[in-house]
């Protein structure tokens, strides 16, 4: 069995705190020190201190508007009039929060495809503009595959021809 050691960091706010060795923490092989996994803990990270910067009911007034509560369900749950929500909702805090929140959404589920669409033609036409053929039929040609343009068959098609009325000739 495989035991990993744990140090013993001195922290004067926490004292005797066992903390992961350095090259174990710092394995750049080891999936959580993978890019994405390091965006996310930035962007929870941000959240953290919005949350803590806010007062708890206009946090989970956001955090409700994000998942498409309407005023009055959010009235409901962080117990207000519907009023104060609109109110609630025109801060900035909150507004930022929003942003915050559907960002990670985003960064979570993944591009959207008309967003994903919309940047190959934006590429398309950078390259077009820059002279590089190449790439702007490329990214013509993967803009062409996302709308559907280029269905590839699995099998080509079957031609049968009626033997009667098509005799064999000299070059079959």
């Amino acid at each position: 069995m495989f035991v990993i050691p744990f140090v013993v960091a001195y922290n004067p706010l926490m004292q005797n705190f066992p903390v992961l060795p350095a090259d174990i923490e710092l394995d750049s092989y080891h999936s959580s020190n993978s890019p994405y996994v390091k965006m996310e803990e930035g962007i929870k990270r941000v959240l953290v201190t919005q949350h803590r910067q806010m007062k708890t009911s206009h946090s989970k007034a956001a955090t409700l508007r994000v998942l498409g509560r309407t005023n009055q369900e959010i009235a409901e749950a962080i117990s207000v009039k519907p009023t104060t929500v609109s109110s609630i909702m025109n801060r900035d805090d909150v507004q930022t929060m929003i942003k915050t929140l559907r960002h990670l959404e985003n960064h979570k589920t993944g591009v959207d495809l008309r967003i994903r669409k919309h940047q190959i033609w934006q590429i398309a036409v950078d390259a077009f503009n820059a002279g590089d053929g190449r790439l702007a039929i490329q990214a013509n040609q993967e803009l062409s595959r996302l709308e559907g343009a280029y269905l590839v068959k699995e099998s080509p098609d079957e031609v049968i021809i009626d033997k009667s009325f098509f005799p064999k000739g000299a070059l079959d």
